[in-house]
């Protein structure tokens, strides 16, 4: 696990996402909710802390129950990827000719 958490923070500065799905029930799936921490970030046996929180646990048996297990698995990637174009610099470029919305279909 030492070695996973060092890999985990060293990736933390790459344009990396790390999702991690759990199937069965294992009293082991307590390490992997170690590795996505959420809330906080990922510190390893040495104390480095990640740049930012890459890994996505979800418990395969539980999201097929909630009947989201596309949702779970890529909740955290948009935040992860946008994350990691701000903190290397990259600003979204604005769009002056955009195209206007889509109108509303109407209702049946």
């Amino acid at each position: 696990m030492s070695r996973v958490k060092q890999l985990i923070v060293d990736s933390s500065h790459l344009p990396t996402s790390i999702v991690i799905v759990g199937v069965g029930n294992s009293d082991e799936f307590d390490l992997m909710e170690e590795l996505d921490c959420d809330g906080m970030l990922l510190r390893d046996d040495t104390g480095r802390k990640a740049a930012r929180d890459i890994v996505q646990f979800v418990r395969f048996n539980d999201a097929i129950r909630l009947g989201n297990l596309a949702e779970e698995v890529l909740r955290e990637i948009p935040e992860q990827l946008c994350l990691y174009m701000e903190n290397k610099g990259f600003r979204p470029n604005i769009v002056s000719n955009a195209p206007p919305p889509m109108p509303s279909m109407p209702s049946q």
